[in-house]
């Protein structure tokens, strides 16, 4: 069987930059066209140097898992924590897998156009099927998480306070002066980070930011605080926080109401 090298780096290249995508679109994880492209590219690389090593299945499987990592960090970058990103690896080999066997089916009654067998045609229109297949399934999963829900991780000095935080695309509050989106965390959620906030104190060495904001009963202005350091879903992210004193379950049974712009970061 004769292999052809540049042919096969971009089927590799256009199957990985897939398997991205379809994952940033499942993850509401968005990143810059350059990244994935950089991204699919070097899986495609890895991949014609994975045919020179010796056919061994331990050092194929080891090679495979560090060239995913390598895609994940130069698509993603850093994830914040080390969970964060071996997350990231396992949901890109999903979906690679997916799309991988989506295009194995489609293939099944040829072989690929990178290679060249007498008597038998190839079927290019697999791979085109297969990217449709894979669009479609991305925006499925997408449309489903309109109203998904986010970890976030609040600290200040060496305090940590952790709640869940329901994600609304609808809340466009933003710091003035920094553009920092805002999020709307109730008092109880964070009152061991911030214990005079549900008195109605602000407490010393607190950063103040006045968030101007508008409803239906008018224009008014929200006391904003910029903690030390905002975590969603475990990457670190620029954001200012509103504290409510309202019940802990009031934002849909969540502590918080995360906007939608900083999953998508």
């Amino acid at each position: 069987m004769i292999v052809y090298a540049d042919i096969l780096f971009l089927i590799d290249a256009s199957m990985d930059f897939l398997t991205l995508y379809l994952c940033s679109k499942c993850t509401c994880r968005k990143t810059s066209l350059r990244r994935m492209l950089l991204g699919a590219g070097s899986g495609a690389a890895g991949s014609l140097i994975l045919l020179f090593l010796p056919e061994s299945p331990a050092l194929i499987i080891l090679s495979g898992i560090m060239l995913s990592g390598i895609m994940v960090y130069i698509t993603y970058g850093k994830m914040g924590t080390i969970p964060a990103f071996l997350r990231q690896c396992i949901l890109v080999w999903g979906c690679g897998a997916l799309s991988g066997g989506i295009l194995s089916v489609l293939l099944s009654m040829g072989n690929p156009v990178y290679t060249k067998m007498p008597g038998k045609s190839s079927y290019p229109t697999a791979y085109l099927t297969a990217v449709v297949i894979c669009i479609l399934l991305a925006r499925l999963f997408t449309y489903r998480k309109g109203a998904s829900f986010a970890e976030i991780t609040i600290r200040r000095g060496s305090r940590t306070a952790k709640t869940t935080a329901l994600v609304d695309t609808g809340n466009l509050l933003k710091d003035p002066l920094s553009g920092s989106p805002v999020i709307l965390v109730s008092a109880k959620s964070i009152e061991y980070l911030y214990p005079v906030l549900h008195s109605g104190n602000i407490g010393e060495n607190t950063k103040l930011r006045l968030i101007p904001s508008g409803s239906v009963g008018g224009e008014k202005l929200l006391y904003g605080i910029i903690p030390d350091e905002v975590k969603v879903d475990g990457i670190v992210c620029r954001a200012v926080l509103v504290v409510e004193d309202i019940p802990e379950n009031h934002y849909g049974g969540y502590g918080a109401l995360c906007p939608g712009s900083l999953i998508q970061t």
